[in-house]
């Protein structure tokens, strides 16, 4: 996994099969093992997830994103099927088909997996997503606004939202204003987000080398987190009129075209930078090996 966007589709689901994938003497036995012990920590983590943002839904919603979670699991497992079914089907080839079984089974692989990832990550993240962009933006209204009682409410995957009471400004909030005071804090809620995924995406390539499964996981978090973002502001960039934070923003020139190129690019500088350090590191090794 060496790459944030690979240079083929191929090489991208591929990245996904570990070391512990490729080895070639599995049993169906062991393969069933592995599947469910994996599917028993995506419920758990599923469950955590759930648990920290259960708090703030309402009844409804609640119901809606268990059912959700519940219906991913079962597509995770579907393709954690499919990823079996590659394997043994690896194991059986004859010798003659062997490179051209191994190259298939490998990508049919990384597809399943990464379509297990996604199913279950993608879900129940979601609402921690929201959860995280609507922190950061009580967290800037309680440092520009006097008044307090702050509460967050996440509607499942429709919507969130978050209250307080505003009855003056603090002195940060006095010093910038009114209109910038108010776009602070719509910007706090998307560069909560912003930062989350970046976190992920940091913490993805930092593991790579010593829990590639661990990175894999926090990759397609990362990559959900930030495509969560670009989605709520290509809605606005198309939408027929600006609505909730983008119309603050607007007001400061961050419009919905600026928010989308810094939400991809954002992450995209991040994985270069990354890559760039992985390679002077590298560099500094066999120059002192040398």
């Amino acid at each position: 996994m060496s790459s944030f966007f690979p240079v083929t589709i191929k090489d991208g689901v591929t990245s996904f099969v570990t070391e512990a994938d490729r080895r070639d003497n599995w049993s169906g036995e062991d393969l069933v093992s592995r599947a469910a012990l994996e599917a028993i920590q995506q419920c758990s983590f599923a469950a955590v997830l759930y648990g920290v943002s259960s708090p703030f839904m309402t009844a409804e919603a609640s119901s809606r994103v268990l059912t959700h979670i519940g219906h991913a699991m079962l597509a995770s497992v579907a393709c954690k099927v499919g990823q079996i079914c590659a394997i043994l089907g690896s194991q059986s080839s004859d010798q003659n088909e062997e490179n051209l079984s191994q190259s298939a089974s490998q990508a049919l692989q990384g597809v399943c997996k990464l379509g297990s990832y996604v199913s279950v990550y993608s879900i129940a993240h979601l609402t921690i997503n929201q959860l995280v962009s609507e922190m950061g933006r009580v967290a800037t209204a309680m440092a520009v606004y006097t008044g307090g009682s702050p509460q967050v409410v996440l509607n499942g995957f429709e919507s969130a939202s978050s209250t307080w009471l505003v009855k003056g400004f603090t002195q940060f909030g006095e010093s910038l204003g009114k209109p910038l005071a108010s776009a602070l804090v719509s910007t706090a809620a998307v560069g909560a987000g912003l930062a989350f995924a970046c976190t992920q995406l940091t913490l993805s390539h930092l593991t790579k080398e010593s829990y590639p499964e661990l990175s894999n996981q926090l990759q397609v978090m990362g990559v959900c987190s930030v495509a969560i973002s670009t989605f709520a502001a290509l809605s606005a960039l198309f939408a027929d009129k600006l609505s909730g934070d983008f119309v603050k923003l607007a007001a400061v020139g961050a419009t919905p075209a600026v928010v989308v190129a810094v939400t991809v690019g954002a992450p995209v500088v991040l994985k270069l930078a990354l890559s760039k350090f992985d390679s002077w590191q590298n560099s500094l090794s066999w120059n002192q090996q040398a």
